[in-house]
């Protein structure tokens, strides 16, 4: 049986690096997946003096909200845009933007599908990775199992075929932890980041041109691989960052 959450708030990951103080940065999590109120470093402990950090909720939005911002996106698809590349996950359009100096402005953007990307856990300290090499940047990362949405398909329904390809794990429970656009200023690919649960392994289907390994990681190794800089995938930071602090994860 597979579920899912109910209705999630979205937010915005951003970092501020500036006006806080000399040995503190400000980062501002999609709040939906951590379910913070306003943290100070005291309040995290050891975990945030690992990485140094004061970790702040940002806002919440609400169901309508998502919904107009859908509406929104379809009817700015509709205007001033040309089609530059139609391709086989995404397309890439030409935008017109009106500037305030009174001028026309053009700017290219992908029009995405959408994708999952997930948070398997064999038990509440391991989660299951990947080493995936990337051929677009020449490196094997380190990553959150992910994927694109297929038309007509549910994020759900990616997110439980998107783990048996990549890792062979089949999960007896989803849950929707948030979603968020993976890289706004280019492209409007929303994120939906799922938890998986009661794993059970099976064959894993992989793309004949995907070069995959499952990598299991406790908790106490992604602290370091975080702070070492072992991960360099944003989607996959957002995930682990979830599993480290989410007071939805982590209920003692």
């Amino acid at each position: 049986m597979v579920m899912t959450g109910g209705a999630v708030s979205s937010s915005v990951f951003s970092i501020a690096l500036h006006g806080i103080g000399p040995d503190t940065i400000m980062l501002c999590f999609p709040a939906a997946c951590f379910g913070f109120k306003i943290l100070r470093a005291a309040a995290l402990s050891q975990r945030v003096d690992m990485l140094g950090l004061t970790v702040i909720s940002d806002l919440h939005f609400s169901a309508a909200t998502k919904r107009n911002n859908t509406v929104k996106r379809a009817e700015l698809m509709e205007k001033n845009e040309r089609l530059l590349l139609e391709g086989e996950r995404f397309n890439v359009h030409q935008m017109e933007l009106n500037g305030s100096d009174g001028k026309i402005y053009h700017r290219e953007v992908i029009r995405h599908p959408g994708a999952v990307v997930l948070l398997p856990l064999i038990d509440p300290d391991t989660v299951v990775l990947i080493r995936n090499h990337r051929a677009t940047v020449g490196e094997t990362l380190l990553e959150l199992p992910a994927g694109t949405r297929e038309p007509d398909e549910s994020p759900t329904q990616t997110a439980a075929r998107e783990l048996i390809e990549e890792t062979g794990y089949r999960a007896g429970n989803l849950l929707e932890m948030c979603e968020f656009y993976s890289a706004p200023g280019i492209c409007d690919e929303l994120m939906h980041l799922f938890v998986a649960r009661d794993l059970a392994a099976g064959e894993h289907a992989r793309e004949a041109v995907e070069q995959i390994e499952n990598q299991l990681v406790h908790r106490n190794e992604i602290h370091k691989l975080i702070a070492d800089g072992g991960i360099r995938d944003a989607k996959t930071l957002v995930g682990l960052y979830a599993f480290l602090f989410s007071d939805r994860l982590n209920v003692q």
